[in-house]
Formats: structure tokens, C-alpha cells, sequence
């Protein structure tokens, strides 16, 4: 009894930190509007952080699922649509530079959304290498700009990188017969047409 307790409290982890990052994303809007620079980049640190840990706990309790995977692309999702009006309030002289990237991945990643829900009727979740990568380098590219509001070149690299990533899940989006969770890569998407 004590044990399946502990068991599903662990496995609420992962879920529990993405439904953080999802409250992140009306809490960094509110500090972004009233102009509290300080609590917004340390919630928007904080959730980005995040990001790396609810996967990385969900695969070492052996215990991906296909909520998990859901609340993880839709708090990426949000946190993404929030970003840009908190830093058109926060920090205007930015998005004068740095717009045509931040559309870019904005606009990446409503494609690939729109793509799975015309073909599957839901989000596309798959946690693909490249989005893993281009992920972590975003997160690390826009605190970096945002604390220097200067360093722009590994957020511009990321950017590209993001839209790799956006190409190779609508691919495999078009490439499916059925929708599918946690497919690592087009190749494996490919093996899996196979089956």
C-alpha cells in the first residue's frame, strides 16, 4: 500500500513540474506588465529550468505517458506565447532586433501544432533530439539576451535551430499513420511506418 502511494507520487513528478511551467506563463505575464523586471526573469529562469527535469525524471521513473508528453508541449507552447508580450513591455528595444526570430519560432511552433491537429486531431508530442537540443540552447540563448540585452548571436543560432526542429516534426507528422508520443527522430519515425 505505502509502496504504490510513493510509486504514484513519483510518477506525479514530471507532471506536477510541467503543470509548474504551465502557471509560469500567467505569472511571468503579470510581472511583465507591471514592470518587475527581477521576479520575471526569475520565474522565467525558473521554468525554463524546469524543462530539463520533468523528461529527464519521467525516463529515469520509467514512466513516460502520453499526459506526461501533453503537458510538456502545451507548457512550451504557453510559455513561448507568453515571452513575447513580456518582453514587448519589459524591454521594447529587443523585439526592434530580435522580432523577426522570435516570429520565427512562435510561428514554427504553431505550425507543427496546427499540422498534428489537421492530421491526428492533437498536439504533436513528439520530444524529438533536435527539439531537445534547440530547446536547451533557446533557454539558454534568451537568458542570456535577457540579462545582457546585448548577446544576441546564440539566440539567433537557436532560432535556426528551432525551426529545424519544426521542419523535422511536421515531417513526421506527414510521415505517421497514427498519432504517437516520444518519437525521437525522423528515422525512427520511418521505422515505425514500418511495423
Amino acid at each position: 500500500m505505502a509502496g504504490n502511494i510513493l510509486r504514484t507520487l513519483l510518477y506525479s513528478v514530471p507532471n506536477t513540474i510541467s503543470l509548474f511551467r504551465l502557471a509560469c506563463s500567467p505569472v511571468i505575464l503579470w510581472f511583465a506588465w507591471t514592470g518587475e523586471e527581477r521576479p520575471f526573469l526569475a520565474f522565467l529562469t525558473s521554468a525554463l529550468v524546469s524543462d530539463f527535469f520533468d523528461g529527464s525524471i519521467a525516463r529515469l521513473l520509467k514512466h513516460t505517458t502520453e499526459l506526461g508528453a501533453k503537458l510538456d508541449s502545451m507548457a512550451d507552447f504557453l510559455l513561448a506565447l507568453a515571452v513575447l508580450p513580456c518582453i514587448w513591455w519589459l524591454w521594447p528595444h529587443l523585439l526592434d532586433t530580435e522580432l523577426p526570430y522570435f516570429m520565427l519560432i512562435l510561428v514554427g511552433s504553431f505550425a507543427q501544432l496546427t499540422c498534428g491537429y489537421v492530421k491526428f486531431g492533437r498536439t504533436p508530442s513528439y520530444h524529438t533530439w533536435t527539439a531537445k537540443s534547440a530547446t536547451l540552447l533557446l533557454s539558454i540563448s534568451l537568458i542570456v539576451l535577457l540579462y545582457t540585452q546585448d548577446v544576441s548571436a546564440p539566440f539567433r543560432f537557436s532560432a535556426m535551430l528551432h525551426l529545424a526542429s519544426t521542419v523535422e516534426s511536421i515531417l513526421i507528422t506527414l510521415i505517421l499513420p497514427t498519432w504517437n508520443y516520444n518519437v525521437h527522430s525522423l528515422w525512427h519515425a520511418l521505422e515505425l511506418t514500418k511495423d
